[in-house]
């Protein structure tokens, strides 16, 4: 992915967030990170994402 396309992957995330209602958001990336998953199809690529992206943040 070039970093126009990132750019623009960002982008289109934050707007899609923007638009849909607070208490759905969740729900929505929830549905996005799925998406991806599938359409990675490399289930141990995925948890391994998942695993990542967890590092460092603060538990809720």
């Amino acid at each position: 992915m070039t970093s126009e396309e990132f750019e623009a992957f960002y982008e289109a995330m934050a707007e899609a967030i923007d638009t849909i209602a607070p208490d759905y958001t969740e729900v929505f990336l929830a549905k996005l990170c799925l998406a991806f998953g599938r359409e990675i199809g490399d289930g141990e690529r995925a948890l391994a994402l998942i695993a990542d992206c967890r590092k460092d943040l603060a538990r809720g």
